[in-house]
C-alpha cells in the first residue's frame, strides 16, 4: 500500500434553464461530475507484455505469482444533458417526459485491477452502467374523491 494515500474528491457542478408558458413546463440541464485521486491496485510483479508464456517471463519477485499495490490515480468524468418536458392537465392529469444524453468515462471501477499494469490507458472507457440514451415518462392521475374534488366524499350521520 502507498503509505502517502490520499482521499478522493469529486467535483459536480450542473447548469439549469427551466422555463414556463401556459399549462407547459420545459427544462434543460447539464450535469457534470469528475472523481480525481480514486484508489486502484495494481499487480507490480507483474511481467513486461509479450507474446512468451506467463511462466517464463521474468519478474521481479520469481517465487510469487502476484503483488498488489493500492495506490491513487484511478478517476472518471459523467457528463449528463437532460431535456425535459411538463404538462399540468386538465382533470388532474400531469404529464412528464424526459430525455437524457450521458457518458461517464473512468479507468478502473472500484475494486479491478489492471488488465496491464503498464498501460493503464487502455484500461480507459465509458462505463457500461450508464446508458448513453434514455428517455423516462409518467402520467399522474390526482384522483377525483376527496375535500375540494368533484366527488366529495359523503359524511355519515350519527342518530
Amino acid at each position: 500500500m502507498n503509505p502517502h494515500i490520499i482521499i478522493p474528491y469529486s467535483m459536480q457542478y450542473n447548469f439549469t434553464i427551466e422555463h414556463q408558458r401556459g399549462d407547459n413546463a420545459f427544462r434543460v440541464s447539464y450535469v457534470g461530475t469528475n472523481t480525481r485521486h480514486g484508489d486502484y491496485s495494481y499487480n507490480i510483479n507483474q511481467p513486461l507484455p509479450s507474446t512468451g508464456l506467463f511462466v517464463n517471463q521474468p519478474r521481479s519477485f520469481q517465487n510469487y505469482p502476484a503483488i498488489n499495490y493500492l495506490t491513487n490515480g484511478a478517476g472518471h468524468q459523467y457528463n449528463g444533458f437532460t431535456a425535459e418536458a411538463k404538462r399540468r392537465g386538465t382533470r388532474g392529469l400531469t404529464y412528464q417526459l424526459s430525455y437524457t444524453l450521458a457518458k461517464d468515462i473512468g479507468d478502473l471501477e472500484r475494486g479491478q485491477s489492471p488488465e496491464n499494469a503498464y498501460n493503464r490507458a487502455r484500461e480507459r472507457q465509458p462505463w457500461l452502467d450508464i446508458p448513453k440514451n434514455s428517455v423516462t415518462g409518467n402520467v399522474i392521475w390526482e384522483l377525483p374523491f376527496g375535500r375540494g374534488k368533484h366527488f366529495p366524499r359523503e359524511r355519515q350521520r350519527l342518530h
